[in-house]
């Protein structure tokens, strides 16, 4: 793994880049010691609920990569995702950086991980986007579970207080 320094807007964002790459052979069958790279039960309902919010399902040639983002503010939330997704992918930690967003003249700062590009993840793609643009199944309904409601909101929500009361 060797790191470099990449200018994005103001600053310098650090980017590592790691060396290990999966073959044809772990991508499809061996890549997690002692299973397969599947999407176990309880990470496919938190999928889905991900998908409905931030969560970025991106198909490059065969196979579909994910990439988890969020302002800086939700660190601790982006390391919790990385401790339940790691073994899809290379990177060592999340990696922090920040953008120069020229309309509003902000500079945002950010954490995020991806994971390889898999087999395993080519369904959510197919599930959720139509000539690239995210949709939302129509079974969303049957797909949709208590854990995938927990991490949609966790992912999309927020607190709000009633009309008149103080919060």
């Amino acid at each position: 793994m060797f790191k470099s320094n990449v200018l994005i807007g103001p600053g310098f964002v650090n980017r590592y880049y790691s060396t290990k790459r999966l073959t044809n052979i772990e991508k499809d069958s061996a890549g997690i010691p002692g299973d397969s790279f599947s999407v176990c039960s309880d990470l496919y309902n938190i999928l889905i609920g991900l998908i409905l919010g931030d969560l970025y399902v991106n198909r490059r040639n065969n196979n579909t990569r994910l990439q988890f983002q969020q302002g800086l503010v939700h660190k601790e939330y982006i390391y919790h995702l990385f401790e339940l997704f790691s073994s899809y992918s290379n990177m060592e930690a999340p990696t922090h950086g920040e953008y120069h967003y020229k309309r509003n003249n902000f500079v945002y700062s950010f954490i995020r991980f991806t994971t390889y590009s898999l087999p395993c993840l080519n369904y959510y793609h197919e599930l959720f986007y139509v000539n690239r643009v995210k949709i939302i199944p129509l079974n969303i309904g049957g797909l949709l579970t208590s854990a995938g409601l927990a991490y949609w909101a966790m992912d999309d929500g927020c607190k709000s207080s009633p009309s008149g009361s103080s919060p």
